[in-house]
């Protein structure tokens, strides 16, 4: 659904960079405008934000408030890709998007944002998504199978399941835990 705000020379912020954002920034460094595309992320957790800049990211400021963001886009975000979904990412999002340019939720953290002709900028969209196209995940799966996708999977036994939770909400996952029976 981005592919027509992704053109050429396009600012992207990435909100997150967990799992989902890691996968997120090396899409969009390999998609068809990748080495073109001004990509930012947005990350308090300072392990991630190297491992955005190792993946892809052009810049990812220490700190993540609207101004700072703002500098390193060099501008508003044409693309912002909510991977959190909190009030504050949210709040975010509205403020940093370009005029006509995109808002795309896919974290569910819960938060909300009024809309209306003050916030965000005008003729500017927002869309939810929780899962792609068939042709998208068979892209994404064909991607990975080239090796172009790096990740980090840990294994977790489903009896240790308690504990990987505790683990993702204290922040100490840099990617994507996997229970396993």
């Amino acid at each position: 659904r981005a592919a027509p705000w992704l053109r050429d020379g396009a600012r992207t912020l990435v909100i997150g960079a967990g799992g989902l954002g890691q996968f997120a920034i090396q899409h969009l460094r390999r998609s068809a405008h990748g080495g073109t595309l001004r990509i930012v992320v947005s990350e308090p957790d300072a392990r991630r934000r190297d491992r955005a800049g190792a993946l892809g990211a052009d810049a990812a400021p220490a700190d993540d408030g609207p101004a700072a963001l703002r500098e390193a886009l060099g501008s508003q975000a044409d693309v912002v890709l909510d991977l959190v979904g909190s009030d504050r990412t949210l709040r975010n999002a509205a403020e940093l998007v370009a005029p006509g340019g995109l808002v795309m939720l896919v974290g569910e953290a819960g938060g909300t944002q009024r809309f209306g002709f003050e916030s965000p900028a005008v003729e500017s969209w927002l869309t939810t998504t929780a899962w792609g196209s068939v042709a998208e995940l068979r892209a994404v799966v064909a991607m990975a199978q080239r090796g172009e996708l790096g990740w980090s999977v840990v294994r977790v036994p489903l009896a240790e399941a308690q504990a990987a939770h505790d683990r993702l909400r204290a922040g100490e996952v840099d990617g994507r835990l996997v229970l396993v029976p």
